[in-house]
């Protein structure tokens, strides 16, 4: 069977609480490629210990197996799965109350197959056709009572694979959120960036529960020969590789011209800056210069109070009238005033996190203006510029940790005598 080389990008986000329930394995067999997704929130009791040891358990059975026949080797790595899932779960608080979900895809040359207990879902994407493995998920896990099925769904797509194809394997919390546009980001992206989107995509509209989006890339259906496609993409122009967060990696050097017109550019700006500098030394000096006898007395210089109140100056001096602005009053959000009546600075931050995630995709900038003001209503209080950096160490929330960084001087500036 002929060998297919394949680029694999991976995404795994916590649950807004910080908790992990998913796992993950990939592993190449001869001229296959096995892709393993668990996810141990199947039961009552979610686990990240079932996730991980379904997937464990499944790839070290497929590993050892020596039956001709896949489709038994499958069944016969998601029973060996479901017996460890019971015994690791024995002892803990998930014991009787856990399952995991597992998802196994095999990729090769003659085209993609699966099989699965419980949720996951794989799609096939060639170009602008979307095409899914499964309609919906699945209703059991592993590890649950010993009468429960553990026979996988075994399903397969039959077509031979070509450069450019796409697998999107996805956890079943990933779905619902990016059912609507899967061709759409799953598409055009390397694949690490594609799923870093997509993850990041789900969690914004509003997904809390631990999120887990694969995206394989059929790179190549025969040995290449020369550099590694990663190091070939950097080495070219055009396309370049992109790292998870979206920066562009390997820019081509600067040319020589380039330092020449920096410098070119340098010493303009510092020779503005000397006329700028002498112009006003010149100014100082003249306007401090005794005028000689019979020489008129120059105008006197204005008189400018900055950071000063007009009612705080001598009005016999200077003149000042007092500036009097009306602000028009703004109705706050409720939600925004309520997300700030915490006990605590973590239960404030989480209740903010929650309240960005769930309005954001659809009100964008806007509940940031909205929770601002609900912040200054409520007058500098510990407890929220505590929440507020904490919402800074979110890794996921990029573009609420931007908002806080500009958020924070504001509210000490405004609240100085």
């Amino acid at each position: 069977m002929e060998e297919l080389e394949i680029t694999l990008g991976q995404r795994a986000l916590t649950s807004v609480y910080g908790e992990q329930t998913t796992a993950s394995a990939y592993a190449g067999l001869g001229s296959r490629h096995l892709l393993i997704l668990a996810d141990g929130a199947a039961g009552e009791v979610p686990s990240r210990l079932a996730a991980q040891t379904a997937c464990a358990a499944a790839l070290a059975r497929i590993r050892a197996s020596v039956l001709p026949d896949f489709s038994a080797t499958l069944e016969e790595a998601f029973g060996e799965a479901n017996a460890a899932v019971r015994r690791v779960l024995i002892g803990t608080a998930a014991e009787g109350k856990g399952q995991a979900a597992l998802l196994v895809v095999v990729i090769d040359a003659a085209g993609v197959a699966a099989a699965r207990v419980g949720g996951g879902r794989v799609y096939l994407l060639r170009g602008e056709r979307l095409d899914p493995l499964y309609r919906g998920a699945g209703p059991e896990g592993l590890g649950g009572p010993a009468t429960a099925r553990t026979e996988p769904e075994i399903v397969a797509a039959g077509e031979a694979l070509g450069t450019g194809d796409r697998i999107l394997v996805l956890s079943e919390s990933a779905v619902r959120p990016l059912a609507a546009d899967l061709e759409r980001l799953g598409s055009g992206a390397p694949p690490q960036l594609a799923a870093s989107r997509m993850a990041d995509a789900a969690r914004r509209r509003g997904q809390l529960d631990p999120i887990s989006v694969h995206v394989v890339e059929i790179a190549g259906d025969a040995p290449r020969m020369g550099p590694h496609p990663a190091i070939a993409r950097i080495e070219r122009g055009k396309p370049r590789t992109f790292d998870p967060e979206g920066r562009l990696l390997g820019r081509s050097a600067p040319s020589a011209a380039v330092p020449a017109k920096k410098a070119e550019a340098g010493l303009v700006a510092w020779f503005l800056l000397a006329l700028l500098c002498g112009a006003g030394v010149a100014l100082v000096v003249d306007a401090t210069r005794v005028p000689s006898r019979g020489e008129p007395a120059p105008e006197p210089l204005p008189v400018v109070i900055v950071g000063l109140d007009a009612r705080d100056a001598d009005e016999g001096e200077v003149g000042a009238e007092r500036d009097v602005r009306e602000v028009e009053a703004v109705a706050l959000d409720p939600e925004a005033v309520a997300a700030l009546q915490g006990e605590s600075a973590r239960q404030l931050a989480r209740d903010l996190k929650n309240l960005i995630t769930r309005r954001f995709p659809d009100e964008g900038e806007a509940v940031f203006e909205k929770i601002e003001a609900a912040i200054v209503a409520h007058g500098r209080d510990p407890k929220v510029i505590e929440a507020l950096l904490e919402l800074v160490r979110e890794p996921e929330l990029k573009r609420t940790a931007r908002w806080v960084q500009e958020l924070l001087p504001r509210l000490y500036v405004a609240d100085e005598p």
